[in-house]
């Protein structure tokens, strides 16, 4: 189901014995981008190539997800199969990224097999600060679905909680699990032992969240410049050419990473003065700009005077 505000229109279906994809393109005001739902049955082997060739077709951004059937610890799973192998080969080589929950994704019905994460989403160009991954404990099926969030704006990082702070009262936690403690307890049986487990962990608990006072929620905000994807891009080739340069030592690489950060400089600086050069042409002494050309100039004033006491300072010693 899409929403109709959104423009957006259907792909055509991506259809082999190995890989089943159904697509369509959004378009907004940064370009367009392909969202798809994939499932690899699992009884085929896939290669990295293969892959690689379903991946090409997809555009320069994209969004795809859903059962891959295949696992590794890259993206979360418990263990690493022989098509994992192959999808991770091919994420390396076209430079895409895995987000998941970390969690399994599939419940077997059978009592011998272990759950599992089978279910994330594989991203080409779309930056990660936008992106939030939910839980859904809906369970239809013997998978559960992963919802996967896009922000027009960069998510804010949540502080995580914590059982304890540096403002924990310690004699309070003491006194809590002395008190509750039972030392007269009949540990006979297996199950003797573990309700006596679970009984001491649940004090633990209780004693930690009374004597720890839970601080203010902090929110930490990702500062994120947005760059043109040409800038983008050649931030990812130069990540790539310096892992490569790190794993062989060749000087044939350095050379290329050396010239890929020169060109990713130049590229930045570039962009950078551009942005500048808009932004004081767009300057005015008016009501309408709320005096933008004033408030710039005292900016700069307070910087330079700022510098000039620093560097008098320094001059006295």
């Amino acid at each position: 189901m899409i929403k109709a505000e959104l423009n957006s229109k259907g792909h055509e279906p991506y259809k082999t014995e190995k890989i089943q994809a159904t697509s369509i393109k959004i378009q907004h005001k940064h370009g367009e981008t392909t969202v798809a739902a994939v499932y690899c049955p699992p009884r085929h082997s896939i290669t990295a190539e293969e892959f690689e060739q379903f991946f090409k077709q997809l555009g320069p951004v994209f969004i795809y997800g859903d059962d891959w059937n295949a696992k590794h610890n890259y993206w979360g799973s418990r263990l690493i199969n022989p098509r994992g192998r192959q999808l991770y080969k091919a994420n390396k080589n076209l430079n895409l990224e895995s987000i998941s929950h970390g969690e399994p994704t599939y419940w077997p019905t059978d009592l011998n097999k272990i759950p599992d994460l089978l279910d994330f989403y594989i991203t080409k160009n779309v930056g990660q600060h936008y992106l939030k991954i939910e839980k859904c404990e809906d369970l239809s099926s013997d998978h559960t679905p992963v919802i996967l969030n896009l922000f027009k704006h960069v998510v804010p990082i949540e502080s995580p909680d914590y059982t304890y702070n540096k403002n924990t009262n310690w004699n309070l936690f003491r006194e809590i699990i002395s008190g509750k403690v039972d030392l007269n307890i009949r540990l006979k049986t297996n199950d003797d032992i573990e309700t006596s487990i679970e009984k001491f962990n649940s004090i633990i608990h209780t004693a930690a969240f009374t004597s720890t006072p839970k601080p203010k929620k902090r929110i930490v905000k990702v500062k994120q410049k947005d760059y043109p994807r040409s800038i983008v891009e050649k931030v990812r080739e130069r990540r790539k050419l310096r892992s490569e340069w790190h794993r062989t030592r060749y000087p044939i690489d350095k050379t290329r990473l050396n010239k890929a950060t020169k060109q990713l400089k130049d590229m930045i600086k570039e962009h950078e003065n551009s942005c500048l050069q808009s932004h004081l042409s767009h300057l005015t002494a008016d009501k309408d700009t709320n005096y933008s050309l004033w408030r710039a100039t005292k900016t700069s004033n307070d910087l330079k005077s700022c510098s000039t006491f620093e560097e008098t300072r320094g001059s006295l010693g």
